[in-house]
């Protein structure tokens, strides 16, 4: 998906868009933690909605796509003040990710995270499916039911640990869509764009 083209559609909404680089991502500086404390790169934002005139920091709404949706829970866990969130194919558990979803990220996970048997830990502060109860804004989850990437059941364990744990989550799932819901991405857009007016 384009980035700029992404982006503009929230533009026309009439949304400030902020957006972050990870790091070791293009240009940019720093140490890739994959969820650690590169997660403050993002709550970062928050400040420089402060510093815009034309944005109101009051009314702060995230939308996170895979390893973003993972940024996302994340930063509400670390106390971001949102009012809303949208996780687009958002990984949950990263253990189970490591384990079983995704083998062949075993080496990038070992690397920047560690092998889970020795610092289980590490992989438990990344995986929202642990902390439901600390997600305290209003999360939409969307997921493609083909998605390769990250098995639509990481959606629904998170969905399900949020309503035991009596924070407001919504599901929606797309029969035969991939991980980034391409094929129906314009009806995707429509329910996040609803989800963030309704909070």
């Amino acid at each position: 998906m384009n980035s700029l083209f992404f982006h503009s559609y929230w533009a026309d909404q009439g949304y400030t868009v902020i957006a972050s680089q990870y790091r070791e991502g293009g240009s940019s500086e720093g140490e890739d933690e994959f969820g650690g404390d590169d997660v403050h790169d993002v709550l970062q934002l928050a400040h420089v909605a402060e510093e815009l005139a034309f944005a109101d920091a009051d009314e702060i709404y995230m939308l996170g796509f895979s390893r973003g949706g993972m940024m996302t829970t994340r930063a509400i866990q670390e106390g971001m003040d949102i009012q809303a969130a949208a996780v687009v194919g958002g990984a949950t558990d990263i253990r189970e990710l490591y384990e079983n979803d995704r083998p062949e990220m075993r080496p990038l996970l070992a690397e920047l995270i560690g092998i889970p048997e020795e610092v289980p830990e590490e992989y438990e502060k990344r995986s929202a499916v642990h902390w439901a109860e600390e997600i305290d804004a209003p999360l939409l989850l969307l997921h493609g039911e083909a998605d390769d990437q990250v098995p639509v059941d990481q959606a629904e364990k998170l969905h399900e640990a949020m309503n035991t744990a009596g924070q407001e989550s919504s599901l929606l799932t797309y029969e035969g869509d991939d991980h980034s819901v391409q094929e129906n991405w314009d009806a995707a857009q429509v329910e996040i764009l609803d989800w963030f007016e309704r909070h």
